[in-house]
């Protein structure tokens, strides 16, 4: 948002003179405000706004030690989807004094983005009777990859507070559960292929096209949408069990289930820095049984350690199983944790035939590069990601397992701490129904 101001130098800048502008011109597009804060609200001198602005001010220092340069400034300053200010992609050049008043060019380039939010740009000249003369003001956006993040509750009324939408890119209409979003007359509704589905009621408009004896026609999910899904409209559709295998907490579970995907490389789903692994649920005990003595035949290790227990993938507990699978000595509380989960979610969803497991392997976090990249090498290995994620989408398109995926994202990965937690200590001590 480039803002111009007098160049004629007056009294030092301050919050309000700053924050009328910038509140006005986000006043006129609602949709930068997100719903998140009215324009009241941002002008008022307790918002994280003005608290941001002021502070951001405190620290426009005078650069040049000799006092001769006008305290005139290029600035700029980020804020994130709360309002927040972000200091690290802040700052200001100040204008230097030339005694021959020659032209001067103020650039600063490659400044990051470190989180979604607001970037505010503008010029200011705060020395009495001097003029500067700005022209020319240019800023360049190179965008990112996402172009969109929702956050839902459970029966998909979207969380519009932390939720946000890349400026100037075509709005995704498929929403919660792949259901197509309906704005007309504000009614702020979901289509499905048979009914319109309601969030701020968790309902269906129209009956189910295949109702059963005990539950409402109008329930949507079997009322449980954390582990179901009705991508049609017509049938809650099979439990779906999140089972987390995080590489810093579980790393060698988690090369186990590398190990199973060289084996079986179709069976993988990558979607955002993350890999899925669909296997569906095997509730008999005697196939089970079968699955298991199976993989240990084809996949004999002699495991001799007693800190070690063996972990195999695809569990006994799946149709996968069996000799198809891959089988490793891991420690015991590695091993502990991916069972207890496996466990806890056929106990406590009461998994029956036609339940699949969705399996998140969520790897460790890179390490950042000491080296910033220059603008065109950020645009070509921009360029060069897009171009496989292109590739990889091509290879793997959506189905109607990968649209249920739509929901288990963010909030699957946000409850991480707690289902591994729990499910440790579930399987931990089995007598105690402990698992939330």
């Amino acid at each position: 948002v480039p803002v111009a101001v007098t160049t004629e130098g007056s009294s030092p800048t301050t919050p309000e003179d700053i924050l009328s502008s910038l509140v006005n011109i986000m006043a006129t597009k609602s949709a930068m405000l997100g719903g998140k804060a009215t324009a009241a609200e941002l002008n008022a001198t307790t918002s994280p706004l003005y608290t941001g602005m002021q502070s951001f001010l405190n620290n426009h220092g005078d650069s040049d030690p000799t006092g001769t340069s006008p305290r005139a400034f290029l600035n700029w300053i980020l804020f994130d989807e709360q309002f927040n200010y972000v200091p690290a992609g802040s700052g200001f050049l100040q204008v230097k004094y030339y005694n021959d008043r020659r032209l001067q060019s103020l650039a600063q380039l490659d400044i990051p983005a470190m989180k979604s939010g607001y970037f505010f740009v503008f010029l200011t000249n705060e020395t009495k009777d001097k003029y500067t003369f700005f022209d020319n003001l240019v800023v360049q956006h190179y965008s990112g990859p996402l172009v969109e993040e929702n956050a839902y509750y459970p029966f998909g009324l979207k969380m519009a507070g932390i939720s946000s939408n890349a400026a100037g890119r075509l709005e995704n209409k498929k929403k919660y559960n792949g259901y197509e979003e309906n704005k007309t007359f504000d009614l702020n509704w979901y289509e499905t292929f048979y009914r319109t589905h309601d969030p701020q009621l968790g309902r269906f408009w129209q009956i189910d096209p295949k109702p059963t004896d005990f539950e409402s026609p109008y329930a949507a999910m079997g009322n449980n949408p954390i582990s179901r899904m009705d991508i049609l409209g017509d049938s809650a559709g099979p439990k779906i069990a999140p089972i987390f295998i995080p590489q810093e907490l579980m790393p060698n579970v988690y090369q186990n289930h590398l190990n199973y995907i060289k084996k079986h490389p179709n069976e993988a789903m990558p979607i955002g820095g993350l890999i899925f692994l669909l296997f569906d649920y095997e509730p008999d005990e005697n196939k089970q049984n079968e699955n298991r003595k199976a993989n240990e035949k084809a996949n004999r290790i002699g495991n001799t350690d007693a800190t070690k227990q063996e972990d195999e993938v695809a569990p006994a507990c799946t149709k996968q199983g069996g000799a198809r699978g891959v089988r490793m000595a891991v420690p015991k509380r590695e091993n502990a944790a991916h069972g207890g989960q496996l466990g806890a979610a056929i106990r406590h969803l009461k998994m029956k035939d036609g339940d699949k497991f969705l399996v998140m392997l969520i790897p460790q976090k890179a390490q950042p590069t000491t080296t910033p990249q220059t603008v065109p090498e950020a645009k070509e290995s921009f360029a060069g990601a897009k171009k496989a994620a292109q590739q990889q989408a091509e290879k793997n398109r959506p189905g109607t397992i990968m649209r249920g995926l739509n929901w288990a994202g963010a909030a699957l990965q946000a409850a991480f701490n707690v289902i591994f937690a729990e499910s440790t200590r579930f399987s931990e001590r089995p007598d105690e129904d402990r698992y939330n």
